[in-house]
């Protein structure tokens, strides 16, 4: 498992968001970077570091000052991040079953391969989210997000055979999509 930081960036500027990953990237421990906009709201960009070792947040701080929010998670697997587009969810206010909802969709995802589909991953996050509680966050890495709506709006596609798994057992969430490039 990597320990993963996504952090959130209130800005529009993509060369100095350019600057900033390869400022992460250079930090001692950092085995990846992947940045980009959100898809949703291109004026909130998301700087992801993947971590070899214990990661050094005092630095990650340093080279992204102007973070608005981080979010800290463990991964198994890159395979969303380095897929062409990643969806990635969060639900708050979670459940002590929920992380396990999670976990079982993406099996269901995994197990039925739909169109455009490159792979999910499961983490939870480590800190409290604003007062939100505990959350969890799902990537699941996509040809594109057209491609992903294409499959949900689908009838009988997995995702709407399992969505029932995602519904319940939280009090609210947080989706959007990135086009990532990676460093």
């Amino acid at each position: 498992m990597a320990v993963t930081n996504f952090v959130f960036i209130k800005s529009t500027d993509f060369s100095k968001l350019e600057k900033q990953a390869a400022e992460v990237r250079a930090i001692d421990g950092v085995s990846h970077v992947f940045y980009g906009p959100k898809i949703e709201d291109p004026q909130v960009s998301v700087l992801v570091a993947v971590w070899s070792s214990a990661p050094n947040q005092k630095a990650l701080a340093s080279a992204v000052s102007d973070a608005t929010e981080t979010r800290t998670v463990d991964l198994d697997d890159l395979k969303a991040l380095q897929a062409p587009a990643t969806e990635c969810l969060t639900c708050f206010g979670i459940e002590s079953h929920f992380v396990k909802n999670v976990q079982d969709f993406s099996a269901k995802m995994d197990a039925g391969k739909p169109r455009g589909y490159h792979g999910g991953v499961v983490g939870k996050v480590k800190e409290q989210l604003d007062g939100k509680g505990d959350a969890v966050m799902l990537l699941i890495g996509w040809d594109s997000k057209e491609i992903h709506e294409e499959v949900k709006s689908t009838p009988g596609n997995v995702i709407i055979e399992n969505i029932h798994l995602l519904r319940d057992g939280h009090k609210g969430l947080d989706m959007f999509h990135v086009n990532f490039k990676q460093l």
